[in-house]
């Protein structure tokens, strides 16, 4: 008698399981990539169209040689709903270098060395053309091959050696590149092709 109490209750906990195992064989040939083989005409399709994928990021975002300028957009920081008083409204500044994160961008001016200051205050200017320091920072890291996507300091402005050794310094856990250095590097990698 007791083995029949134990098989029927083996049978009721065990019935679950079983039917949920089939189900999930059964979705699992459902999934088999032999549904999902591409066909040799489907590569074809795509080997005609690959031209139309290809970017040629130099007519994107051309990069240009300079130094950066800043105009004060507003000094209210709504990162922090607080006025940044160091700041002007309409006033130039000299980007000595920017910090760009994941989700975030600073920078630091010539006239405020110490300070580092949210880039969305300013809009950014090389010899009065506005650029987008988000898409030069891009450009830079694209032409210089580096593909990390770490935090980095870009040091856009031409800063004594001390001045470079003090950032390397105050900022030595973050990769560093020099905008001016990299841009040369490649304007002489174009003149020999």
């Amino acid at each position: 008698m007791e083995a029949i109490y134990l098989i029927l209750l083996l049978s009721i906990i065990l019935f679950p399981i079983i039917i949920k195992h089939k189900y999930l064989n059964k979705k699992s040939e459902r999934n088999c990539p032999k549904h999902h083989t591409a066909s040799a005409e489907y590569f074809h399709a795509m080997k005609s169209v690959e031209h139309l994928t290809k970017v040629n990021y130099d007519n994107i975002y051309p990069l240009k040689k300079g130094n950066i300028i800043a105009y004060c957009r507003s000094n209210y920081n709504p990162a922090t709903n607080a006025k940044v008083s160091m700041i002007e409204n309409g006033k130039k500044y000299n980007v000595d270098y920017a910090i760009i994160g994941s989700s975030w961008s600073g920078v630091c001016f010539s006239e405020l060395p110490e300070q580092l200051f949210n880039s969305i205050l300013f809009s950014f200017y090389i010899d009065g053309e506005e650029i987008n320091i988000i898409k030069d920072y891009l450009a830079i890291t694209r032409i210089s091959n580096d593909t990390s996507r770490a935090t980095t300091l870009i040091i856009y402005s031409d800063l004594s050696e001390n001045r470079i050794v003090e950032i390397k310094k105050q900022y030595a856990n973050l990769r560093i590149l020099v905008r001016s250095n990299i841009i040369n590097k490649w304007l002489l990698d174009k003149e020999l092709l």
